[in-house]
């Protein structure tokens, strides 16, 4: 919780040099007893994360959001309910996101 609580403060949404990399960071320590605490945290990161990458005339490129769709799709809409494959799933589309920007 405390590992938690110093990426959250260090990875805030606005200081952040690379929006990605600060889920990414927020995703690899998030630590949750049950499943819904995690997702609930992941859908705020998920969030914010859309809204440091909205680009100029505020939309996101396809490939963007096609990713971030994904991502939604596999934390919170049709989760598998395993915090451990859902984060290592979240982490690589982060990686693909990196890739499509």
């Amino acid at each position: 919780m405390e590992r938690e609580k110093s990426v959250m403060q260090s990875n805030n949404h606005s200081e952040a040099a690379d929006p990605i990399d600060a889920f990414i960071e927020q995703v690899r320590w998030l630590q949750e007893p049950e499943f819904g605490d995690f997702k609930r945290k992941v859908g705020l990161y998920l969030n914010r994360l859309q809204e440091d990458l909205i680009g100029p005339g505020g939309q996101l490129g396809r490939a963007v959001d096609q990713t971030l769709n994904k991502m939604r799709m596999a934390a919170l809409y049709v989760p598998n309910g395993d915090m451990e494959s859902t984060r290592r799933q979240l982490l690589q589309l982060a990686e693909q996101l990196k890739a499509a920007r």
